[in-house]
């Protein structure tokens, strides 16, 4: 039974990550033993292996370890610094100062895109005394505001594919959602955070603006690159190393000082036992069969709509995986009524939210040294709440058609 042989490496997981072990290796692990339960144990081992070298893998490695390699040096030059303080200025002390680099960056996406904006979190006035993990969930979760609605991201698209609607169809149904999210990040990561001064220096409403635009322009550089002319991101970010290196004045011995800072053994460890993990999921063929299994077992409409999303997220991290494995199988119930998108999407993303394998959870906890537990803490009532008030919405909208 598929779902009992993933539910064991579920707890195994759970149980690893709570022993404070290391998760790339438990991810290893965990996929071959994946691997075993479903297929033979040579072919478990070759998947797990070709996993390592596969064009992805190192795509994903070589992007996270130049996106560390960026923000060292970013910050180094003290931009991100200078941008946290005058954007602060700027916006005249509002908690917007805090959350707006993370909403930004996430109209973009990027595998790990969290960790663009998490130095300017990390930076900002407002999270002085704020704990790790909660500065952890106000990166995390206000980089996620906008993939429930806007289809620069895949799993807008593949669900207007799926259903045969337009984006803007999507986006109604799914806007609520946003809106609630938006609402949420605001109760659960700023409540309670007193209005910051403003540091003294120049005068910000005569240059507050220039000096915005001179710290950004690192930042600059890759999305230009990389959105509006389609540069590979390894390049656009390396092209913005250089660009940094040359107006900043760095020495050799400087960028390699701060190469050194910024390599993190973790976070290769991490993108290796996650790649893997996915490949071997995707190799067995094992969530497709789960996810049959759901289907056959005859569960209630609304809870199956909620579970197999839900499930099939948590256990991929990606938002695209949960939309394209669990919506084929849940045709029927969306493609008659459109509104029961909205439960299943948002059942779905809460599962990749919540996920301890998605990259920018894991990547974003390991930059702010915060705790798994401290994180759950924090995260868990929030994504509930957003279950709760999509379950709400679609049940609202019943009454009304």
């Amino acid at each position: 039974m598929a779902t009992l042989k993933i539910t064991c490496i579920l707890v195994f997981l759970l149980v690893w990550i709570k022993a404070k072990k290391d998760l790339g290796l438990g991810l290893l692990i965990g996929s071959f033993a994946l691997g075993v339960l479903t297929v033979r144990w040579h072919d478990a081992l070759k998947y797990t292996a070709a996993s390592f070298y596969s064009p992805e893998t190192i795509d994903l490695l070589v992007t996270m370890l130049l996106i560390y390699y960026f923000i060292e040096t970013w910050s180094a030059t003290g931009s991100t610094a200078a941008l946290t303080k005058n954007l602060n200025c700027v916006l005249k002390n509002s908690p917007i100062a805090l959350i707006l680099p993370p909403a930004i960056i996430g109209l973009i996406p990027i595998m790990g895109g969290a960790m663009i904006s998490a130095p300017l979190v990390k930076d900002s006035i407002h999270t002085r005394n704020v704990s790790p993990a909660k500065q952890t969930f106000q990166n995390y979760w206000f980089r996620h505001l906008w993939e429930y609605t806007i289809p620069t991201y895949p799993g807008v698209v593949i669900t207007a594919g799926l259903l045969g609607i337009s984006y803007g169809s999507v986006f109604a149904l799914n806007i609520p959602m946003t809106l609630s999210a938006i609402a949420l990040g605001f109760l659960f990561g700023m409540m309670g955070m007193k209005p910051a001064e403003c540091p003294a220096g120049e005068p910000v409403e005569r240059n507050g603006g220039r000096k915005l635009f001179i710290a950004l322009m690192p930042l600059l550089l890759v999305l230009a690159l990389a959105l509006a002319f389609k540069v590979y991101l390894p390049a656009a970010l390396s092209a913005s190393l250089v660009y940094m290196a040359a107006a900043y004045k760095l020495r050799p011995l400087r960028l390699w000082e701060i190469l050194k800072k910024s390599f993190n053994i973790n976070i290769v460890s991490i993108v290796i036992g996650i790649m893997a993990f996915k490949a071997v999921m995707q190799k067995t063929g094992i969530v497709e069969v789960m996810s049959g299994e759901f289907v056959e077992w005859k569960i209630p409409m609304l809870l199956l709509l909620f579970l197999l999303p839900f499930v099939t997220g948590f256990i991929t991290g990606i938002t695209q995986a949960f939309v394209g494995i669990s919506f084929p199988l849940l045709l029927n119930y969306l493609s008659a009524d459109h509104n029961l998108m909205t439960w299943a999407y948002v059942s779905g993303f809460m599962g990749v939210m919540l996920s301890p394998i998605h990259v920018c959870l894991v990547l974003t906890k390991e930059y702010f040294k915060a705790s798994w537990k401290d994180v759950y803490k924090i995260l868990l009532l929030p994504c509930l709440l957003m279950l709760a008030a999509a379950f709400i919405i679609v049940k609202l909208r019943g009454l009304v058609h």
